[in-house]
């Protein structure tokens, strides 16, 4: 089972640089990163070419104008052709990559209908879950298991490639509530 990573950035050199760096040191764990450059300036620009042009896992797409959260995401969905599509955000550090990735493709290979499967988002600094990056109760988060939810938070989210290649997000979403307006959209179909 093939799984890309993708990542959207605008402006966000620093953390991204963090981020592309942790990630490539599992890299014999994923396909490839695919990065959309959201419209960034001249600068991140460069630096980006300069840092990771040169890796084979990283595919860099580069859009001049700034395409919003949604707009970016289909330009995700149109360059991965693997099996799932692991998205993150570019500030977005996970914590171990290969056994993330080996739970992911268990959970998957277990519940075949399964579509989207939502991350639990972990604050780097207190190290506790976000309630608000997390549609459910917040003591059933403490049980560490699996939960059939109705919406996603897009920060972190994994994908099935028969999902994200029959369905686009809806690009007039420039930033927040394209995921639910994206999970509405599978739940209908």
């Amino acid at each position: 089972m093939k799984i890309d990573i993708g990542i959207i950035s605008h402006n966000r050199y620093e953390i991204l640089s963090e981020n592309l760096n942790q990630l490539l040191k599992s890299s014999e764990f994923f396909s490839k990163i695919i990065l959309v450059d959201n419209g960034s300036n001249e600068n991140f620009k460069q630096k980006l070419k300069r840092n990771f042009s040169n890796f084979d896992k990283i595919d860099i797409i580069t859009s001049e104008k700034n395409l919003g959260v949604a707009g970016a995401r289909n330009i995700l969905f149109k360059k991965s052709n693997a099996d799932l599509l692991f998205c993150i955000d570019d500030d977005a550090l996970v914590n171990n990559l290969k056994k993330s990735l080996m739970r992911i493709k268990k959970v998957f290979l277990k519940f075949k209908k399964l579509g989207v499967l939502c991350l639990k988002i972990i604050d780097s600094k207190s190290k506790k879950v976000i309630k608000r990056e997390f549609p459910q109760k917040y003591e059933l988060l403490k049980l560490n298991k699996i939960l059939k939810i109705s919406y996603f938070i897009g920060a972190g989210f994994v994908i099935k490639n028969e999902v994200f290649k029959n369905f686009a997000f809806n690009d007039n979403f420039f930033y927040a509530q394209e995921d639910i307006d994206y999970c509405y959209k599978i739940l209908d179909n």
